[in-house]
């Protein structure tokens, strides 16, 4: 999960010339992507191991609007 976060990030800036050490947006938005994913896991994971199907699909649908809202984000800090 992780890594399918941190290669979308390195796609994302390779393919926009993101400057990231000179864009602190970047790196927080970044970097609350990747607490999000830290928080989100176990959860998914317990409601998975209790058998709480709709939490856990509910759960992916949520992780992946924050991933495409992250993405949004991106975008507009690159474009400043």
């Amino acid at each position: 999960m992780y890594f399918i976060v941190l290669a979308t990030f390195i796609i994302i800036s390779n393919k926009y010339s993101l400057d990231i050490q000179n864009n602190i947006s970047i790196l927080i938005i970044f970097g609350f992507s990747i607490v999000q994913f830290i928080y989100a896991a176990p959860l998914l994971y317990y409601w998975q191991e209790k058998k709480m199907t709709r939490s856990v699909i509910g759960g992916w649908i949520g992780v992946a609007l924050m991933i495409i809202l992250n993405l949004v984000w991106l975008d507009m800090a690159r474009s400043y």
